[in-house]
């Protein structure tokens, strides 16, 4: 089940810093979020999660402005998430 998957956190690379302020908005409280800049516009955030689907619906909010980076279980989960919606389309 997808609620009962673990990632060992995750991180988004390619991420504009106009989205910063909603990312650390909702995480703020967690004493493991760590977010660090890799260059003017990008940013790389860490954090412990489940990756449900209530998660995965928010990231995709996102766009292609961001990239999972760990775990592979997630980034497998909005792949296959990405693909189901596409499908709809075709």
């Amino acid at each position: 089940m997808l609620d009962q998957l673990q990632s060992k956190g995750f991180g988004f690379d390619k991420y504009r810093s106009q989205y910063i302020r909603q990312v650390y908005g909702n995480f703020y409280r967690r004493e493991d979020l760590l977010i660090t800049s890799s260059d003017d516009d990008c940013f790389t955030i860490s954090i412990d999660v489940a990756a449900s689907p209530t998660f995965i619906a928010w990231l995709f909010q996102f766009g292609d402005k961001l990239k999972i980076l760990s775990s592979d279980t997630l980034a497998q989960e909005m792949k296959t998430t990405a693909e189901k919606v596409a499908g709809q389309y075709l």
